[in-house]
């Protein structure tokens, strides 16, 4: 998962895209990410795992008047694509799909 991921989905509050820019270090993920969506442009810090092919990144986002949330995305890589569910915190979960770029 070493490079660019962007991820789409849709929360209860509309459709939002995360790009992570990650650095794998013997299957620990890190590095940033920049999103797009109802609570507007952010950028906050990630990290996450991966075992073969399946993976989890988190993040923590702030949601108007919720204060944070931490996100948690949980996939599959096959390829340059990736899909999966991400955990909204109080929202409930979401399917995700992505790509490396």
């Amino acid at each position: 998962m070493n490079g660019t991921w962007k991820l789409s989905f849709s929360t209860p509050m509309g459709a939002a895209e995360m790009t992570f820019d990650l650095t794998d270090n013997d299957g620990k993920l890190s590095g940033s990410c920049n999103s797009s969506g109802p609570a507007g442009e952010m950028e906050t810090d990630a990290s996450g795992s991966y075992t073969g092919n399946d993976f989890e990144l988190k993040t923590t986002v702030e949601a108007p008047g919720a204060g944070p949330i931490e996100l948690t995305f949980s996939g599959t890589i096959d390829g340059d694509s990736c899909s999966g569910n991400v955990q909204l915190g109080a929202f409930g979960a979401a399917a995700f799909t992505g790509k490396s770029s």
